[in-house]
């Protein structure tokens, strides 16, 4: 092998343990929480979609920002419904529509848990300086756009996640305060 390729290897398999790294501190952090990470995702999404809208949301809406299927959120949106985290509400226009809204348990232990989830963050990232943060950026939506080209993303999907990341930074430091 050359050393470019030595060098994509080595890349490929330190993104790989990063992201294996990030997700293990996530379970760490919501082990002894009344949300799991996921049910937390869902709910940090729902609320920042329902802020944006400025209404309730339908599960459909979620898809393109979690990376799972309608299927496996409507099982997860049933479970939270049945714990008190959200509520389901069928539209009254049209019946087969079930709008989906943040209880107030929902939003309590979305604010319990946004602290320790910034903090984490903050930890993480304070290795590097503001400038050395701007090339990370850089780099890694460089890297992001190739992805999602060779993964043939649906455009929705794609618009998702770049669309809102200013917004959602906005949202995620006005829930931690």
């Amino acid at each position: 092998m050359n050393n470019h390729t030595d060098l994509q290897f080595l890349t490929w398999f330190t993104l790989h343990r990063i992201s294996e790294l990030i997700s293990k501190n996530e379970e760490k952090l919501f082990k002894n929480a009344p949300l799991s990470k996921t049910q937390n995702n869902i709910l940090l999404t729902m609320a920042f979609l329902i802020e944006i809208n400025k209404k309730p949301i339908i599960i459909t809406d979620l898809v393109p920002f979690l990376n799972r299927s309608l299927v496996s959120i409507s099982l997860i949106i049933d479970r939270m419904d049945k714990k008190g985290l959200v509520k389901k509400m069928r539209d009254l226009p049209d019946r087969r529509v079930v709008r989906i809204k943040i209880t107030a348990k929902g939003q309590k232990y979305l604010r319990d848990s946004s602290s320790p989830t910034t903090e984490l963050i903050q930890k993480i990232f304070s290795v590097f300086s503001n400038s050395e943060l701007k090339q990370v950026i850089v780099l890694l939506n460089k890297l992001l756009k190739i992805v999602e080209e060779e993964t043939d993303l649906e455009k929705d999907v794609s618009f998702a996640h770049k669309s809102t990341i200013k917004q959602k930074i906005t949202f995620l430091q006005k829930l931690s305060k």
